[in-house]
């Protein structure tokens, strides 16, 4: 057998200026769980965060609702324990959403928690306390907002429209340069294309295909131009795709992800996340959606590690700030097995097993991680991938795990104790 090398595929290299090179990426690699934190003036109502626009809620009527914004129970430390009992190595917090309500004090604009009822920067207190708990605390920020009309026709609004730009570039600088080290820019928005919901000016509102970049876009937010001031000011930060620039990684969100787990590729060669809700909405809706409970999380953790990527879950606080505690338990709840589990998640690749019904693996150093879904009763079978184990035993009770290796596949004998959810076997190179 051929000596191991589970380094599965180098980053591809790319000419682009803008990208940061695969060793400021490594640790972002290395995270594997985070935290997403999304929460607002949207999260007053316990509808979602998209209810000023599609309730049609006008900008007086919405911006009045500040009033009643104090987050008289929001508290950072709260979070950054979550996101602790979750596993997350990192986080992502709502500086300001498609509503154009600021959770800091921005220079760029008055419609923020600051000025208004809460009088917080809430920005402010989420870093502190995620740093102090040895976090990497990153932010999210869209650069559009429903006030302006700018936003759904820039071509006929075009003054409202560059003044929504000049409003951006001014709060993403604001952000990268007032809050210390900013680990990620997490932008969102940019699959809205610049004309809003699927917007285009030749075919009006419409639906496109997934992956489509927005033809109204790019032409004005000059998405190298601003993340290139993003770089100057935050020369290590990663950024995400979602600004018409490709980005340092790639996103997966909600129903994409689900699609993209379902294809079984493994993605090593460019760095990559999935994210989802509890619920169909970001913000706090209350109950979970059926079918997402925390058997659910585990396995798409436990799916997207195989694939080689990270895993963002989403909590929405209350519109006082509070934490729903029906949902923090399921953050409770899946991160005892990840933290059980946790050799076979941190720092590791997808494969070299391609991933299945079955289940897939991970894999870091001498060692192979299996991430056992569905292990049959005749034994789990797998095709021999140039590899020879030394052992098998499961990850959380070191319980042996008998292993045939014959010519052409592998077989696992099926242990008496399989877990409920997801049973992870770690395999040793043959020395």
């Amino acid at each position: 057998m051929a000596d191991m090398d589970l380094q599965i595929t180098a980053e591809a290299v790319q000419d682009d200026p803008l990208l940061l090179p695969p060793e400021k990426r490594q640790w972002y690699r290395e995270a594997k769980i985070g935290l997403y934190i999304h929460w607002g003036l949207y999260s007053l109502t316990q509808d979602g965060e998209w209810t000023m626009f599609l309730n049609g809620i006008d900008v007086e009527v919405y911006a009045a609702r500040a009033a009643e914004f104090t987050g008289e129970n929001f508290d950072a430390n709260e979070l950054a324990e979550l996101a602790i009992s979750l596993g997350a190595r990192y986080s992502y917090f709502t500086t300001r959403h498609h509503d154009g309500f600021c959770l800091y004090d921005s220079a760029a604009s008055d419609f923020t928690s600051v000025k208004t009822a809460a009088k917080r920067d809430f920005v402010r207190e989420y870093l502190d306390a995620f740093r102090a708990k040895g976090l990497r605390p990153a932010l999210y920020y869209s650069p559009m907002d429903w006030r302006f009309p700018g936003y759904f026709f820039p071509h006929m609004y075009h003054r409202s429209a560059l003044a929504m730009k000049e409003q951006g570039y001014a709060q993403v600088r604001e952000l990268m340069g007032n809050y210390g080290e900013i680990p990620v820019l997490w932008y969102d928005g940019g699959w809205l294309a610049h004309g809003g919901l699927h917007f285009s000016m030749k075919t009006g509102w419409h639906g496109r295909e997934p992956g489509t970049p927005g033809d109204q876009g790019q032409w004005l937010w000059e998405p190298e131009k601003l993340n290139a001031m993003v770089r100057g000011l935050q020369p290590d930060a990663m950024i995400n795709p979602r600004s018409g620039w490709q980005g340092d990684f790639d996103t997966y969100e909600a129903g994409q992800l689900y699609r993209f787990l379902d294809e079984n590729k493994i993605q090593n060669d460019r760095p990559w996340e999935g994210c989802d809700a509890l619920n169909e909405w970001w913000s706090h809706v209350p109950g979970i959606q059926e079918g997402r409970g925390t058997d659910h999380w585990i396995r798409t953790v436990s799916r997207v590690v195989c694939r080689g990527g990270n895993m963002m879950v989403n909590i929405g606080p209350k519109g006082d700030g509070s934490l729903d505690p029906e949902h923090t338990k399921i953050f409770h709840e899946t991160g005892e097995w990840i933290r059980a589990n946790g050799e076979a998640v941190y720092g590791t690749q997808g494969g070299p097993f391609e991933p299945g019904e079955w289940g897939g693996a991970s894999c870091k150093g001498d060692e192979v991680f299996l991430h056992v879904l569905e292990w049959p009763e005749a034994g789990l079978v797998l095709p021999d991938v140039g590899l020879e184990f030394a052992s098998a035993e499961k990850v959380v009770d070191g319980l042996q795990v008998e292993l045939v290796q014959d010519d052409g596949c592998m077989r696992l004998v099926r242990p008496a104790g399989v877990e409920p959810v997801v049973t992870v076997v770690r395999m040793r190179k043959k020395t």
